[in-house]
C-alpha cells in the first residue's frame, strides 16, 4: 500500500516539474517575441537617429551651403523610403 502512494506522488511531482518546464518555455518564447519587436524598432529608429543628430553637431551636412531647401527634402525623402522599406520588411517577416 505504501509503495502505490510512493509511486502515484512520484508520477506527481514528475507531471508538476514538466508543467513547470513548459511554462517557462512559453515564458521564454514570450520574452523572444518582445525582444524580437524591441530589435525592429532600434533598427528602425536608430539610423533615424543618427542622420537627424547631424544636423545637431558640427557635422558637415551634405547641402548646407545651398540657400534652397532640396538637400533638406532629399535627405528628408530618404529617411521616409528607408522607414517605408524597413516597415515593409519588417510586416512580410512577421515581426510587427
Amino acid at each position: 500500500n505504501a509503495t502505490h502512494y510512493d509511486n502515484m506522488l512520484g508520477r506527481a511531482q514528475t507531471n508538476y516539474l514538466a508543467q513547470i518546464s513548459i511554462e517557462l518555455t512559453e515564458s521564454s518564447n514570450s520574452t523572444n517575441d518582445v525582444v524580437a519587436k524591441l530589435s525592429a524598432l532600434a533598427a528602425i529608429v536608430v539610423p533615424l537617429n543618427f542622420i537627424t543628430g547631424m544636423w545637431g553637431a558640427n557635422v558637415k551636412v551634405p547641402g548646407q551651403d545651398i540657400d534652397n531647401l532640396h538637400y533638406f527634402f532629399y535627405i528628408l525623402g530618404m529617411c521616409l523610403l528607408y522607414v517605408v522599406i524597413a516597415v515593409c520588411f519588417a510586416r512580410r517577416y512577421r515581426i510587427f
